[in-house]
């Protein structure tokens, strides 16, 4: 059994709500599993791969995020024989929406 292959391009959506979302295509290795790694770049971080993997293709919603920080993120893929190379790393940096002006 090979390792699985990284889905490619990952890409990043930022939004408010100090949420973000990845998504990548999907890997072409059958019957894998993704785990994502996560650093807030302006606390100085380095990557921590985050708790659960994602099992279902392609998106993976963060949160808990501080606005205004600078975050990255990148994927493994991971089956029986182990993990694939990561993705391309994604930034982002989540930001309160702005008000909504009031006109009569």
């Amino acid at each position: 059994m090979n390792r699985g292959s990284p889905p490619s391009p990952l890409t990043i959506s930022t939004c408010v709500c100090a949420a973000t979302a990845c998504a990548a295509p999907a890997s072409p290795t059958p019957n894998v599993w993704y785990f994502v790694y996560q650093r807030d770049v302006t606390a100085g971080q380095s990557f921590q791969q985050l708790p659960y993997p994602v099992t279902t293709c392609c998106t993976f919603p963060g949160g808990l995020l501080t606005y205004g920080h600078q975050y990255e993120w990148k994927i493994v893929a991971n089956n029986l024989a182990g993990n694939s190379g990561y993705t391309n790393t994604v930034s982002g940096r989540p930001m309160p929406s702005a008000p909504k002006s009031k006109m009569c």
